[in-house]
């Protein structure tokens, strides 16, 4: 009850009623059933990546490296820049924080959105929080993401869509000085946490992940393609009429189409890859 005292001190003082109410109801519930109260938990040595690298200096681990005069930092020209770490086991999520580049730039991160999951791919993680507004894009602020009901997570990440309104997308960068995370102690109650997202649409079609974590295993695909986005792959399908479904991997940029529907579609496991059918 510490806690929700601490938070209720906090919100008020910010005149934030409305969202008070709602989580003062879910931190009451959540306490009740016996959640612990969110803990640090250290990144020190965990995997990173980032879509790209504006340079030798500002690589993804500088976000990570407990140092805040460093920071991670994606390239010029990058379609929809993408930082992402894995935990190196599944968590039950609270909170993502992030602080930003001190020096400079603070409007470029507009538009960010946090993510957690147990995916690789980010774009099928559950959001954290909403995409940053101007008032957070600030050089050298402190940012907290609320993972609000707590999720499974293996995988957390940040990504800009440059298509949002308000992003400059001649100005979309990540440029994260230091990201931490708190989890609870206890495992996250299946019945509360959502899985991550598993539909999308894509102007007039919909889409439907069938198996993360795996390719297709089925011979003859109809084509082989490189793409950095899924909404990049599921266009692919869209332009073919033979295509019912199709393996996405945003790591290794790489997209098979197969006339498979989805009770005939044979996975093989590799984590990295995420198996989608179009929906009728």
């Amino acid at each position: 009850m510490v806690l929700l005292k601490r938070f209720v001190r906090r919100r008020l003082f910010r005149g934030d009623v409305d969202i008070l109410l709602v989580r003062i109801a879910f931190l009451c519930c959540f306490l009740r059933d016996g959640q612990s109260e969110l803990q640090a938990f250290s990144l020190t040595g965990k995997s990173t990546l980032q879509s790209t690298t504006h340079s030798g200096s500002y690589t993804s681990q500088m976000a990570t490296d407990g140092n805040l005069a460093t920071f991670a930092h994606t390239g010029p020209s990058d379609p929809h820049p993408w930082w992402k770490l894995d935990l190196g086991g599944e968590h039950c999520l609270g909170q993502i924080t992030v602080v930003l580049r001190r020096d400079c730039c603070g409007f470029r991160f507009i538009g960010a959105t946090a993510r957690a999951g147990l995916t690789s791919d980010y774009a099928v993680n559950q959001r954290c929080g909403e995409p940053a507004t101007s008032s957070q894009a600030t050089a050298g602020a402190t940012n907290i993401f609320l993972c609000d009901p707590p999720v499974v997570a293996r995988w957390i990440s940040f990504d800009i869509d440059r298509s949002l309104p308000g992003v400059n997308p001649n100005e979309a960068y990540l440029q994260l000085a230091e990201v931490s995370v708190k989890v609870y102690t206890r495992e996250c109650d299946p019945t509360t946490t959502p899985v991550p997202p598993t539909t999308f649409k894509l102007r007039s079609a919909f889409f439907a992940a069938l198996h993360k974590g795996y390719k297709m295993g089925n011979p003859g695909p109809l084509s082989s393609d490189s793409a950095r986005r899924l909404t990049q792959c599921a266009g692919y399908c869209m332009k073919h009429s033979r295509c019912f479904s199709f393996d996405f991997s945003r790591v290794h940029g790489q997209c098979h189409l197969y006339s498979v529907n989805a009770s005939d579609v044979q996975p093989v496991e590799d984590v990295e890859f995420v198996i989608y059918e179009m929906m009728p």
